[in-house]
């Protein structure tokens, strides 16, 4: 698609966005892990996620497949790796969120609880008893990758407390290192959006680290650089 074609295509949507009642529509900047509201510039570049890269750093580009909540890595046409039958992929994106200089693929999943094992010994279900639906599934973030050989997963989050309903990936604090964005809910809402909160998190060597935390009221983000401040990152949301 043509560069031109793209910019027009983004004006559309973002007018429509604006025009959409009584959704609002604001535009964020993290400034000292702080979401300040920032006027909306419309000399703006619309940052999707990756679809394809080298995985497993043979030079070929493995491309994700996600579909009915069903995920796979293909390289050629031939499937390498995909989510296991109990899973529901809500998102998958390519990123480098731990930093090691190889690409990752980030997951936003639902899958059958399970209580820390420690937690099957406590009394009343244990800690994390409550950070499921009212089917037993909960909310995780997955990082799968090439180690040791296969494509495994390399990190793999507890159950959240509330779960993420919307993921991205940008360098929200102009740090020079991507972070993980969340748009997170509660489990017993009866419709799961609007969503709650957005959280912006940092990757600690171990696991993601709270930034920053924007309560409200949302649907959606979608993220951007504006090209009249240096390529900085933001969010809109709605």
């Amino acid at each position: 698609m043509s560069t031109m074609r793209k910019s027009i295509l983004l004006a559309i949507l973002f007018c429509s966005l604006f025009q959409l009642s009584p959704i609002r529509v604001k535009a964020y900047r993290i400034v000292d892990e702080t979401w300040l509201p920032i006027q909306f510039d419309s000399d703006v570049k619309l940052v999707t996620p990756a679809t394809q890269a080298d995985l497993d750093g043979n030079g070929i580009l493995e491309k994700v497949i996600l579909k009915n909540g069903h995920a796979s890595l293909k390289t050629n046409g031939i499937t390498v790796w995909e989510s296991p039958p109990d899973w529901q992929v809500k998102q998958a994106l390519i990123s480098d969120l731990n930093h090691d200089d190889q690409a990752e693929l980030t997951l936003l999943i639902q899958r059958p609880y399970r209580p820390w094992p420690v937690d099957q010994w406590l009394p009343y279900g244990g800690r994390i008893a409550d950070f499921q639906d009212s089917s037993g599934m909960s909310c995780h973030i997955i990082l799968i990758g090439w180690k040791d050989g296969r494509y495994k997963e390399i990190w793999a989050g507890s159950s959240m407390s509330q779960p993420a309903l919307v993921i991205g990936v940008a360098d929200l604090n102009q740090d020079g290192r991507v972070e993980l964005i969340t748009m997170e809910g509660t489990y017993n809402d009866k419709s799961i959006f609007p969503g709650k909160a957005f959280k912006l998190w940092e990757w600690n060597g171990f696991g993601f680290s709270l930034l920053s935390s924007l309560p409200g009221e949302f649907n959606n983000f979608m993220i951007f650089k504006s090209q009249s401040e240096h390529n900085t990152t933001s969010i809109i949301a709605y």
